[in-house]
């Protein structure tokens, strides 16, 4: 696989397994794209050099917050894994249908009074709230309600709102990377304060599993570590929930317009919102991790766990893409104009790896494919939108 800087398409190469998929892709997708590598063309010296640098920065996360906090607690104990697996075929059942309103159901609006608006500070022509409402989200999958609330307790949608005075402004939705939900932070991966001055609204959401401190080490594995079934429903909360903020945001005269960006999981979530709100005016998604499945065989140590436990188990790498197939945007048909979607990929991830953010691309047709010569952990741009 080839890959240029720059808005160039993405070039590639005839034994390249990435290109436009006929459905259903988790059959149609070679399962030899995990051993593909990618080529980065027309790349001076130096460039190379850097990003080989910056994509080792890429070990600290993947290590320390995906790889060996998976591998030891999946093998300690693999049914916390597979354990729901009598559980896919709910979710196969979906994801042949091929209709996203399947999973990513239409939130209700949440009720005015039970919104808690807290000022933080005043800003130029507006002010900076916190903002606190009901999630009025359950389960897809009835037979797992009552364990889902057990891991993820608290039932609020939780965001920060920059606000201006007088009126409707255009607004954008930013989610965060996983495990990165601090607003600080946040405002300064997205350049919230100069979106803010340009004349938008600036709404950070926390998206669930990151509303709370975690009490341990398992805690911060709970979006992946539960199996397919379990990350159906996260990315279902989380769909929902940012859904129930477009809701509140348009009706209570706060936006005219709504716009998506999001960063890793943050892009994970928006291309799901892609995929199912119609209400959405574009998005901006940087290096989405959207494509668990085969992504999961390229992390080191996982690879190798699931490289054993997948063949005891009797599942192939086509079960497995099938099983996560409702949370993963290949599936659906988008739901907004592609001209308006905008993918930023990074051409040393190890995390959001390039030929899958392609491939998320060739999906989307028409929208705007960027790479950058940044690892996952580099920071996107300066001004990523």
């Amino acid at each position: 696989m080839k890959v240029r800087a720059g808005k160039e398409p993405y070039i590639a190469d005839s034994n390249s397994h990435i290109g436009k998929l006929v459905s259903p892709w988790w059959k149609d997708l070679n399962p030899e794209v995990i051993n593909e590598a990618t080529q980065i063309d027309h790349s001076p010296l130096w460039a190379f050099v850097l990003g080989k640098l910056l994509s080792a920065l890429d070990w600290i996360p993947l290590l320390g917050l995906l790889s060996l906090p998976h591998y030891f607690l999946v093998r300690k104990n693999p049914q916390s894994f597979f354990g729901d697996r009598d559980q896919w075929g709910f979710y196969n059942a979906i994801a042949d249908k091929g209709l996203a309103e399947g999973i990513f159901k239409m939130p209700k609006t949440p009720e005015l009074d039970s919104v808690v608006e807290t000022e933080k500070l005043k800003l130029k022509a507006g002010k900076r709230v916190n903002l606190s409402f009901p999630s009025t989200f359950t389960p897809v999958n009835s037979a797992y309600k009552d364990l889902y609330w057990v891991r993820h307790p608290l039932r609020n949608i939780i965001a920060e709102l920059s606000v201006h005075e007088g009126g409707p402004r255009p607004t954008i939705i930013l989610l965060h990377g996983y495990e990165t939900e601090m607003y600080n932070f946040n405002r300064r991966l997205f350049s919230a304060n100069e979106l803010y001055d340009m004349g938008c609204n600036v709404c950070l959401i926390k998206l669930p599993f990151h509303r709370r401190r975690p009490k341990s080490l398992s805690e911060t594995t709970h979006i992946f570590r539960h199996g397919p079934a379990f990350t159906n429903e996260v990315m279902a909360h989380a769909v929902y929930d940012c859904r129930t903020m477009v809701s509140h945001l348009l009706d209570q005269q706060i936006a005219s317009k709504v716009a998506i960006g999001g960063y890793s999981l943050g892009s994970f979530v928006g291309s799901l919102l892609v995929s199912a709100e119609q209400r959405l005016h574009s998005a901006i998604l940087i290096d989405p991790v959207f494509h668990v499945a085969d992504t999961f065989m390229e992390w080191p140590l996982v690879n190798r766990l699931l490289g054993r436990l997948l063949p005891q188990q009797g599942i192939s790498l086509q079960q497995l893409r099938h099983a996560y197939a409702c949370c993963n945007a290949l599936t659906f048909r988008p739901a907004i104009d592609t001209t308006r979607i905008m993918v930023i990929g990074s051409l040393y991830d190890k995390l959001a790896i390039p030929r899958y953010v392609k491939l998320l691309a060739e999906h989307w047709g028409q929208c705007l494919l960027i790479w950058k010569r940044y690892s996952h952990t580099a920071m996107p741009t300066p001004r990523p939108f």
